[in-house]
């Protein structure tokens, strides 16, 4: 099975990896500012944040949850976890990155980059599965 991370995935990771202090609850980031910085609303940052979590890339503060007026982000903060700082290093050393990969980076090699991200999280998800175990 390939994991699919999208572009918008990619990006919160990058934009959390541009502001990390820590990678655990002590590094929690308001959305806010991040919906701001990435150009996205609450309904896009929440699904975004929602998948990562799911793969413990990202850690919430709170869960998102949907209400009667629509879905929407419910979360006080969120975080890079050491997990997400590692998959991120995967896809930095992958084939066509090569370097550090920013929101800037990412411009220039998209391509190369979302491929190894799917190839990357594909693995680890192979690996969460095994029981931690490598292969």
């Amino acid at each position: 099975m390939d994991i699919r991370i999208n572009e918008d995935e990619l990006r919160l990771l990058l934009a959390l990896r541009e502001h990390c202090k820590r990678f655990n609850e002590q590094g929690l980031i308001c959305p806010e500012p991040l919906m701001k910085y990435l150009g996205v609303d609450a309904q896009s940052l929440g699904r975004s944040a929602s998948f990562l979590d799911g793969f413990k890339l990202v850690v919430l503060d709170f869960p998102v949850s949907s209400s009667s007026d629509g879905y929407h982000c419910l979360f006080n903060g969120l975080a890079l976890t050491s997990a997400g700082e590692s998959y991120l290093r995967a896809i930095d050393d992958a084939p066509g990155v090569g370097r550090r990969l920013t929101l800037a980076t990412l411009k220039v090699v998209r391509d190369a980059a979302l491929s190894a991200a799917r190839i990357a999280l594909t693995e680890w998800v192979k690996f969460m599965m095994t029981g931690n175990q490598k292969p």
